[in-house]
């Protein structure tokens, strides 16, 4: 069965798809916004009951995640705070369910199985409605790669264990106190591999998550 080799170099990677773009945004927003706290670390863990298929064709898909976010408060747009962020997830696992594989004429059958996979989005941005009050709503966006111990998400020839990752969603902020907030809200997911192999099926999943953040 096919390895991912990504897999085992990623943590470094990360540090590399992380640390570059915060430390670059920050110098940007350094003198953008008076909000205070300004930057935010948050604990997060979501699940993916069903797939979708509005760019992917691949079905009846799992998906988990878990991880941490950070985020820099850079600029008031109107009444939105927009915030660079940047995700880490080093547990993103596809629940595989059983399914029927062709190779070379012969038929396999595959049983179900759990994929395991870490997820850089070094690429983000939060918009905040409703910052300096108790609660408000917020949307966001990231993108970046995710690298799995195999091929997703079918294990087929001409299929990749290093994919492209983004989404995009909302939800509810409620500020605990002046350094912890909750935020609770939907993600869609979409992982592919962007055409870079003849064989692209891609998969979208429907996150449903939560957070709990520290703010400084």
């Amino acid at each position: 069965m096919y390895k991912a080799p990504m897999l085992r170099k990623l943590p470094l990677l990360t540090i590399l798809l992380v640390a570059v773009p915060a430390n670059a945004f920050a110098g940007l927003c350094f003198k953008a916004a008076d909000a205070v706290p300004r930057q935010e670390i948050q604990l997060l863990a979501g699940y993916s009951p069903k797939t979708s298929t509005l760019f992917g064709t691949t079905e009846d898909r799992r998906f988990l995640q878990v991880g941490i976010a950070y985020s820099y408060h850079c600029w008031n747009v109107g009444q939105a705070a927009v915030s660079y962020t940047a995700m880490f997830l080093p547990l993103a696992i596809i629940f595989q369910p059983r399914y029927s594989l062709n190779v070379g004429g012969i038929t396999q059958e595959v049983p179900a199985h759990a994929v395991y996979g870490i997820s850089a989005l070094p690429l983000g941005f939060t918009f905040d409605f409703g910052r300096r009050r108790s609660w408000g709503a917020y949307t966001d966006i990231h993108g970046g790669i995710i690298a799995s111990s195999e091929r997703v998400p079918i294990d087929a020839q001409n299929a990749t264990g290093l994919n492209f990752t983004f989404d995009i969603g909302g939800g509810i902020r409620w500020s605990l106190d002046e350094g912890n907030a909750i935020r609770a809200g939907y993600r869609f997911l979409h992982i592919s591999n962007a055409g870079t192999t003849p064989f692209n099926p891609g998969l979208d999943n429907n996150v449903l998550y939560a957070s709990w953040s520290f703010l400084r």
